[in-house]
């Protein structure tokens, strides 16, 4: 087995501990494994979602802007409707509803 499938798959491995943490709300550590994945594979997509899941979740709205930012740079591509929505929400959280309406407003 090559390093790259080894990473991907240990990468692999910590979102599904992550997610099996974030469905039971435990999410601090649900984060602890996100942030190891992360660490282990900057910038990954999965991850990256996962984590503005997380932090959503943690009510740290400014975190979820900061990673879905992070992840629409990285994938080149706009964000889905359920990302944009949790970054929507965060604005509105945040008191920032200019900027909540326009990202919930995009389409």
């Amino acid at each position: 087995m090559d390093a790259q499938t080894r990473l991907s798959e240990d990468v692999g491995l910590l979102n599904g501990l992550a997610s099996v943490q974030f469905a039971f709300g435990q999410y601090a550590t649900a984060l602890s494994f996100l942030e190891l994945a992360n660490w282990l594979w900057p910038d990954n997509d999965r991850t990256l979602n996962l984590m503005a899941k997380v932090y959503f979740r943690m009510r740290k709205s400014d975190n979820v802007i900061s990673v879905l930012d992070r992840l629409e740079t990285v994938t080149d591509t706009p964000l889905s409707e359920e990302q944009r929505l949790l970054k929507g929400r965060s604005y509105a959280l945040l008191g920032r509803i200019d900027e909540a309406r326009d990202v919930l407003l995009l389409h």
